[in-house]
């Protein structure tokens, strides 16, 4: 459908994942910091976010690693170089993988 109005993939990309998806994982954060907030001890609000924040972004790290290890053994390539073309031919099997790892 987006094709049919002219909107191309690259803009589709920027606005669908890059800022979308960051806007909605803030606001789906807010509660959950919101009430981490009211049972910390008077005082240490702060500190409680900062502890919070990193173990998030050292989650999103990992996810992120495990992601491009998944990729490599898949032998998916998103990137054309000279003479090549994006292979997705794993991309199913890696999302079975990927599922059953949130699993465990």
């Amino acid at each position: 459908a987006r094709v049919s109005i002219g909107i191309p993939d690259k803009v589709m990309f920027l606005f669908g994942h890059a800022f979308i998806m960051d806007a909605a994982d803030a606001v789906f954060d807010m509660p959950s910091r919101a009430l981490t907030a009211k049972i910390c001890p008077t005082g240490y609000e702060s500190t409680s976010y900062g502890i919070l924040e990193g173990f998030q972004n050292f989650g999103k790290s990992c996810s992120k690693a495990i992601g491009l290890a998944l990729m490599d053994i898949f032998a998916i390539q998103t990137i054309s170089a000279a003479n090549t073309i994006c292979n997705f031919e794993g991309l199913n099997w890696m999302i079975l993988v990927a599922h059953l790892l949130s699993l465990c």
